[in-house]
C-alpha cells in the first residue's frame, strides 16, 4: 500500500519542525555553495529567530507555509509570497516561491512536486499568474524539479570574484 502525502497550511505546533529543518538544510546548501560564497547560510540564525520569521509568516496576509507530511513524520514544508512590487522583469503582483525542502529521506516520493503545486493553486485562488523562484547553480536536482514543475529561466545571475 502507498503511503499518501499529505500537504496542509501550516499550524503554530509545526514551527519548531520546520525550523529545526530549516536550520539544517541552510547550513548543508552554505557548505555546498562554491567557496567565497554563502557565507550568510553558514552562519544562519539560531533556532529561536528561525522559529519567529516562519512564525510571522503564518500571520502574514501574503505568505503562505505549508507543510508536507508522510505517514504523520514531518517530510518538507514551502513558504510562498505574495510580491506587491514589480520589478525590472515580473509585473506585480507575483509569487515567490521563498523555500521549499524535503527531507532527504522523503525525497523521490513527489513531495516536492506535491508542495510546489499547492503553493502554486494557492496563489492562483489570490490572482497571481506568475510564482518565480531563485535556485543555486550547483543544486541540480532542484533545479531538475523546477524546470518538471513548470519553471523556466528567465534571467542568469553571474558573478565574478575580484580578489587579489
Amino acid at each position: 500500500m502507498s503511503k499518501q502525502v499529505t500537504c496542509r497550511a501550516a499550524r503554530e505546533a509545526d514551527l519548531d519542525g520546520v525550523a529545526k529543518l530549516h536550520l539544517h538544510v541552510t547550513r548543508t546548501l552554505g557548505e555546498r555553495a562554491p567557496r567565497g560564497y554563502g557565507a550568510g547560510l553558514r552562519s544562519a540564525a539560531d533556532l529561536a529567530q528561525t522559529r519567529a520569521e516562519f512564525a510571522e509568516a503564518l500571520t502574514e496576509a501574503d505568505a503562505l507555509l505549508l507543510v508536507a507530511e508522510l505517514d504523520g513524520q514531518l517530510a518538507g514544508y514551502a513558504l510562498a509570497v505574495v510580491e506587491t512590487a514589480g520589478d525590472d522583469l515580473l509585473d506585480s503582483p507575483f509569487g515567490t516561491l521563498q523555500y521549499l525542502v524535503v527531507k532527504e529521506a522523503f525525497r523521490g516520493r513527489g513531495i516536492g512536486k506535491a508542495l510546489i503545486e499547492r503553493a502554486c493553486d494557492a496563489m492562483r485562488d489570490r490572482g497571481i499568474t506568475v510564482m518565480d523562484l531563485l535556485v543555486w547553480e550547483f543544486n541540480e536536482e532542484a533545479r531538475r524539479l523546477y524546470e518538471r514543475c513548470g519553471f523556466s529561466t528567465l534571467e542568469r545571475r553571474l558573478v565574478r570574484r575580484l580578489d587579489r
